[in-house]
């Protein structure tokens, strides 16, 4: 539900923040930065009402016959829609000011926070609500924490809202591709359990993990950083460096993917 949510709720402006802030004056990017944090929850605001008001009717639908008992389910994911509305504003001005560090420290404090929530919930030997529940705070926590530490870093600015046409301009065009990356990463595996079995989702999702492991270890680390760097040196006209900076991105990606792949090939039955 979330992921389904967050295309309309964001209208593509976390890839217009990223395409249009690097490389401005700081001035300009803390006005455009508190504009789109305040859209972003007013958006969330809106979108978590209608899952509150419709929560009946939504469990109904997902879960079919007796959905009502997963209702308080769908009450966490009107809450969810703040925490990860604030952790993707908050990485995209980590990206924005390159700030790999900082964006590696927010990835990798979600991880610990959420696989520490997993451990209290088998230790205490409850169940999915509350593990729902303990990522929800995690997140919370992430979300709050990031905040705080730009409002220190960084310090912000009065909203400049006139800048989030800009943003909604060059994201909109994106958000029927958000939703075909949904497509591609979940509705295949509705037409396998409708052929086949819950059995075969499972081996399905562990070959999928498995072939999409080259893609974190090899591509990730600079595909990350790339587009607000491209972004950063396009808006200063340095389009000679854009473009360098294009072929050794690609052509890394390539050296590395293409043999990786036919390694995943020889390995793979026997890693599944």
């Amino acid at each position: 539900l979330i992921t389904t949510v967050t295309p309309l709720m964001v209208l593509g402006t976390d890839s217009g923040f990223i395409r249009l802030v690097p490389g401005n004056k700081m001035e300009d990017q803390k006005r455009t930065f508190s504009a789109w944090l305040i859209f972003q929850f007013v958006m969330a605001l809106f979108f978590g009402t209608l899952i509150v008001l419709f929560s009946s009717q939504l469990a109904d639908l997902i879960f079919g016959t007796g959905g009502q008992e997963y209702k308080r389910f769908l009450l966490l994911a009107a809450l969810w829609l703040f925490t990860s509305s604030v952790i993707n504003i908050t990485r995209s001005w980590f990206k924005a000011q390159n700030s790999v560090n900082q964006y590696s420290a927010s990835v990798l404090i979600q991880a610990i926070l959420n696989t520490a929530a997993a451990v209290v919930m088998l230790l205490r030997s409850e169940g999915p609500y509350e593990m729902v529940s303990y990522s929800l705070i995690a997140d919370a926590i992430l979300a709050g924490g990031s905040l705080l530490f730009i409002l220190a870093r960084f310090g912000m600015a009065p909203p400049d809202f006139g800048r989030l046409r800009g943003l909604i301009k060059f994201g909109l065009p994106l958000v029927p591709a958000s939703f075909a990356t949904w497509g591609l990463n979940y509705i295949d595996r509705f037409f396998i359990v409708g052929m086949t079995s819950i059995t075969a989702v499972g081996i399905y999702a562990v070959a999928y993990r498995i072939a999409y492991q080259v893609i974190p270890l090899l591509a990730k680390p600079w595909w990350v950083m790339f587009s607000n760097s491209v972004a950063e040196l396009h808006n200063k006209g340095e389009k000679d460096t854009v473009q360098r900076l294009f072929n050794y991105t690609v052509g890394l990606t390539l050296a590395l993917g293409v043999p990786a792949s036919a390694g995943l090939f020889l390995v793979g039955d026997r890693l599944l």
